[in-house]
């Protein structure tokens, strides 16, 4: 879906523009595309696939792509006039409920990879917002959440002695960084489809690709989402995300209209 079409994100749209978004974003030395990353919207998978149309071979290492900052090359030299003609530039979003669960279980309730300087979730212990032995305990993870999406949200209008996390920013801040370059908006759900649909005139293997490229950041999960999950906890995140939820419905429902026009077969594979 094209940034400029999502009438929840023309609502709010600053027109602020980077002057040279270029070396913000990700690309390929083989394929012009244009590749915007949003922190826990899937960024390894599609680093990983941007890694695999790079060097045309699977990455060993899927995290080398976030702990070594010029494994993927970035598009400095792409003019902001280029990337708005493109129709191969997108960003990824996802659903702000499963966005939040990601960084609870990946960034503040789990360990750190040994690679990576610091800990997120090291304040959250520490200050009493996160219980770190909840172990299998539903009450507790769900405590847990509830005090953590409780302390983001105020720290998110600057009511707290932190800066702003971009793990945990509203996804409306980066979709406004492109909006007025005509991004293609995918979502993380039923990716699979919407990322062949996107980029298949530029990169006929692409089903292909994905289909070889597993890299996923998926977290160890002592107990499973829906069940932490109540009415009470998702309606914090959505009233933290009121934006990112609007976006989002928007989004899903022009992607799910599409699919269904074109009737893409149900056996084809996702990922999440």
């Amino acid at each position: 879906m094209n940034s400029t079409k999502i009438q929840s994100l023309n609502a709010i749209a600053s027109g602020k523009l980077n002057a040279n978004l270029g070396k913000t974003l990700l690309t390929t030395g083989t394929y012009p595309l244009y590749y915007r990353m949003i922190t826990k919207c899937g960024c390894t998978f599609i680093m990983n696939i941007l890694y695999y149309l790079n060097y045309g071979y699977v990455n060993l290492d899927p995290f080398a792509v976030h702990d070594k900052s010029h494994i993927i090359p970035k598009a400095t030299l792409a003019t902001n006039e280029a990337i708005a003609s493109s129709p191969y530039s997108f960003v990824v979003i996802r659903d702000p409920v499963a966005r939040f669960m990601s960084l609870y279980f990946d960034k503040l309730y789990g360990q750190p990879r040994p690679s990576e300087k610091f800990s997120l979730g090291t304040y959250f212990i520490e200050n009493g917002l996160i219980k770190p032995n909840a172990n299998n305990n539903v009450t507790l993870h769900r405590e847990n959440c509830i005090r953590s999406i409780k302390w983001i949200k105020k720290n998110l209008s600057g009511q707290t002695d932190q800066e702003v996390n971009w793990h945990w920013k509203p996804q409306k801040f980066r979709l406004n960084q492109v909006y007025q370059l005509h991004f293609n908006v995918l979502m993380l759900e039923d990716i699979t489809f919407q990322l062949t649909n996107t980029l298949k005139p530029l990169v006929p293997n692409i089903e292909d690709v994905i289909r070889n490229v597993s890299a996923q950041n998926i977290s160890k999960k002592p107990v499973q989402t829906e069940d932490i999950l109540n009415d009470e906890l998702y309606e914090l995140i959505a009233d933290t995300y009121p934006d990112d939820i609007r976006i989002h419905c928007e989004v899903s429902k022009y992607w799910n209209d599409l699919k269904e026009a074109k009737q893409w077969p149900e056996n084809q594979t996702n990922v999440m």
